[in-house]
């Protein structure tokens, strides 16, 4: 890319050539203005040849001279090392030097890029950080009117945040929008209405639109929406370095709606998961698991024997306490007894109590496990692992509502809810006479 150095008056500045079309006139709304003792608007126009901007055509309007390298011209074809004289004012076309003017724009580009970092990072609003994205880019591309235009449910264009004119929700060119959301790809149009493509296109002949740059967002290889910025000012031509920006900040923000929509669905998904683990510390989301919290509530409201089967570390316990919490016994104790870490012989004391001197070792009464769960739930864990001679007793409590104490003659009755479980496989073990059938 080259540039225009200002030479006289002696201002040493330099003016980038990174458009396709750069106006040098009096009018403010030209990119470099100069003055002249011309009665009309004096313009001169340089237009960029190629696609690398390293070759140039000017030419001049309104009746207005031009002196390159001493001689007067209304068009010609610029080179490097040629002195543009234009009404009292000297350039050169030259190679921009080092340090500026381009690495200016990209030190003012990263100054703005963290400073829109910093709002990210203070920032939770999506549409808030849209629109300071389109502000950035309004900052660094002159332009009307900027837009994030996002796809609703049914696929078609909606405007999410715009930023520039007051009506500027329908100052953008539904064209262009609907070409790059099909092609996939950006559109640069340095002036529309002498672009073949676009200069039969209603809305852009209505909008009077002069330069254009739409590029795509795309999250995950899917096309979401675009970024669109659009100028009516002829003095305004996007280029290469301009879409770049806007390449920039699409990706930027692709990035943000999907660190947003995620962080959405995983609130939802919070939201949901605590509204079942309410009444219990069970958390689920899967179908299998919901059809078992509903199985599970259903007979949590009657007082009917519950067995359940599943591998060891599935969560038989947490059902367990699921039924006992949303059964009407819920105020009432919930106990719990492992059966496979008691030996055998201890285990029907455990359960049932033992007098004074019922056994050896039974030095004063003891309260079993039934009589502490009165009126609530007793859960009996790793019910497979009882032995033959506790099932019997176990089976006529079930009958009966009624235990005795090891070494006493006398049956008390309880009232008692009981939930089983196991890894084993119970019907195997009928079938095996390790496990009572009447029991089962």
């Amino acid at each position: 890319m080259l540039v225009l150095k200002h030479i006289l008056p002696l201002e040493n500045r330099e003016f980038p050539l990174r458009k396709k079309f750069i106006l040098i006139g009096t009018s403010h709304d030209n990119d470099i203005v100069i003055e002249s003792k011309h009665p009309h608007d004096f313009v001169v126009q340089i237009e960029s040849s190629d696609g690398k901007q390293e070759s140039y055509n000017l030419k001049s309007s309104q009746g207005g001279v031009v002196r390159i390298n001493g001689k007067n011209v209304k068009s010609a074809i610029l080179h490097v090392g040629d002195r543009i004289e234009i009404a009292k004012e000297l350039f050169l076309l030259d190679r921009p030097s080092i340090g500026a003017p381009e690495d200016c724009d990209s030190e003012i580009f990263l100054t703005q890029l963290s400073h829109f970092a910093e709002t990210v990072g203070n920032e939770r609003d999506l549409r808030k950080l849209a629109k300071a994205i389109i502000h950035n880019c309004l900052a660094l591309i002159e332009g009307t009117d900027t837009f994030i235009i996002t796809l609703d449910d049914k696929g078609n264009p909606a405007l999410f945040a715009s930023f520039g004119n007051d009506k500027s929700q329908s100052r953008f060119s539904d064209t262009i929008v609907q070409q790059v959301l099909k092609s996939r790809k950006p559109v640069l149009v340095s002036n529309a209405l002498m672009d073949n493509s676009f200069n039969k296109s209603q809305s852009i002949i209505d909008l009077k639109l002069h330069s254009v740059i739409c590029v795509p967002i795309i999250i995950a290889e899917k096309i979401t929406g675009v970024l669109y910025i659009g100028s009516n000012k002829p003095s305004t031509s996007y280029c290469e370095y301009d879409l770049k920006i806007m390449k920039t900040y699409a990706a930027l923000v692709g990035m943000l709606i999907d660190h947003v929509e995620f962080i959405s669905h995983q609130r939802n998904t919070i939201n949901q998961l605590s509204k079942i683990s309410a009444d219990s510390d069970i958390v689920a989301e899967s179908k299998v698991m919901k059809s078992i919290l509903s199985q599970a509530k259903n007979c949590a409201g009657t007082d009917i024997a519950v067995l359940i089967e599943g591998e060891t570390g599935t969560g038989k316990d947490l059902i367990a306490q699921f039924i006992h919490s949303n059964s009407r016994r819920h105020s009432h104790p919930f106990v719990v007894v492992n059966c496979s870490s008691l030996k055998k012989d201890l285990l029907e004391s455990e359960l049932f109590g033992h007098k004074k001197g019922g056994f050896t070792g039974a030095v004063s009464d003891h309260r079993g496990l039934f009589s502490m769960a009165d009126r609530g739930t007793l859960f009996l864990d790793e019910i497979g692992e009882i032995g033959i001679g506790i099932q019997a007793k176990l089976l006529r409590t079930l009958e009966t509502g009624k235990i005795r104490a090891v070494g006493s003659s006398v049956e008390d009755e309880v009232n008692v809810r009981i939930v089983c479980a196991t890894n084993r496989n119970l019907e195997k073990m009928v079938n095996e006479n390790i496990f009572r059938e009447d029991l089962y």
